[in-house]
């Protein structure tokens, strides 16, 4: 019986701790953009990921909400007036925007 214990304790600790690394609050704070294919904004991009699942971002005072899908960052967000769906992958640490423009990566600060 003690065995079986041992067991399902392992299996509850390992359940926790794969549930946690997709949580809100691991990717929680504030990301700058650190590679844009225009120059410029690098440095000034920046996105606001919140515990409670909400999001802001500094292009076009957008403002919605975010969530986690696997190895992606999924934001719903408001901007400039449009609802728009923004995805981001997760790459080492980073969260990365791939398009027919070229890349946006974000580092957290």
């Amino acid at each position: 019986m003690e065995v079986y214990m041992r067991y399902f304790a392992l299996i509850l600790i390992s359940v926790f701790l794969f549930s946690a690394c997709g949580s809100n609050e691991s990717l929680a704070g504030t990301w700058v953009c650190k590679e844009h294919y225009i120059e410029n904004m690098v440095n000034r991009l920046q996105i606001e990921l919140n515990k409670d699942g909400t999001a802001k971002m500094s292009v076009g005072n957008a403002s919605g909400t975010y969530e986690v899908k696997d190895d992606k960052v999924v934001l719903k967000v408001n901007m400039f007036g449009s609802d728009t769906e923004i995805v981001l992958q997760k790459e080492n640490g980073k969260l990365v925007s791939s398009g027919p423009m070229g890349r946006i990566v974000y580092e957290k600060q």
